[in-house]
């Protein structure tokens, strides 16, 4: 699963890592952040 948000949204951010989501930046927009996390 893949989502993308505004790198200023803190609780985006703490709610993703709380479900084992990784992130990163996005390489063509520094204002948003990439998050996945493998369903298997």
């Amino acid at each position: 699963m893949h989502s993308s948000d505004s790198a200023d949204n803190d609780s985006m951010r703490q709610f993703a890592a709380h479900l084992s989501f990784q992130s990163s930046r996005d390489p063509n927009d520094a204002k948003l952040v990439l998050y996945s996390v493998d369903l298997d």
